[in-house]
């Protein structure tokens, strides 16, 4: 009979070893495969030449967490059409902040052609999300250029930092920048109410017309396509709705079309 426990250890050690994505020992983990991303998907775009300086298209979707096959088939039908130069996250890639769920996201998203840039959203606050966040996308607020464009991602998580108010005095700076027409990225759309209040006002009186040619947006899980504040604005539902924008830039202007998959 002794060679049969040593076949059942055998076999429970094999288990374990593959299963190291399956159990979280803590949600204080914050162990991650890649570091950066966002940057070095930023260095990547800027340092392109061959770009149309005054026209661009990206994919925009948004809230993958929890939806994480439906993100996979977002991914290839952007990867199909073959059109666009970049995708945007709109954030909560992670429903609990936990590290394997971030895990989930960047291994769908790696399958894309094109660099996928990620926000910051309420939900990758939880746990030890922030922390897990930075390590894997570099810094919660970030700029990039491309052609005539400036991205600028902005954090504006305020319930899950202690409802703290965003940091809109970097925003205010990077948007004082006359040199390109600039494009704002925030998680939470101003008029939800987590930013009711401080941040609202802030937000609206310095993200103006005069500054900003289009705002995106996520958090709210439906499709919006209006104009806030005088802005052209759009919300993208989360990807278990079935459905991604393709947003096209022209001069001042931005068109945009609803992609199902």
């Amino acid at each position: 009979m002794e060679p049969f426990p040593r076949i059942l250890i055998l076999l429970v050690a094999t288990l374990l070893a593959s299963c190291t994505n399956v159990f979280e020992y803590s949600p204080y983990d914050a162990n991650v495969h890649s570091h950066n991303l966002n940057t070095g998907h930023a260095n990547t775009i800027s340092d392109a030449d061959t770009l149309p300086a005054d026209t661009l298209r990206f994919a925009f979707f948004s809230d993958s967490h929890g939806y994480y096959d439906d993100l996979a088939d977002a991914i290839s039908s952007i990867n199909a059409r073959g059109n666009v130069t970049f995708a945007i996250c709109g954030g909560d890639v992670a429903d609990d902040g936990l590290v394997y769920q971030f895990q989930w996201y960047t291994s769908t998203i790696k399958n894309c052609n094109v660099p996928v840039f990620t926000l910051i959203g309420n939900h990758d606050c939880r746990s030890n999300g922030r922390q897990i966040h930075k390590r894997l996308f570099g810094p919660t607020s970030f700029t990039f250029v491309s052609g005539a464009y400036k991205f600028i991602f902005f954090d504006d998580v305020v319930w899950e930092k202690g409802n703290t108010v965003p940091d809109f005095t970097w925003l205010e700076n990077e948007l004082a920048d006359s040199t390109y027409l600039n494009v704002v990225a925030a998680h939470i759309p101003p008029w939800d109410e987590q930013m009711e209040g401080l941040p609202r006002t802030l937000f609206t009186r310095i993200v103006t017309p005069s500054n900003t040619s289009l705002c995106l947006h996520g958090h709210e899980h439906g499709g919006v396509d209006k104009y806030c504040n005088d802005i052209h604005t759009l919300v993208c539902g989360s990807v278990n709705k079935r459905y991604y924008w393709e947003v096209t830039l022209a001069g001042n202007q931005s068109y945009c079309k609803q992609i199902n998959f």
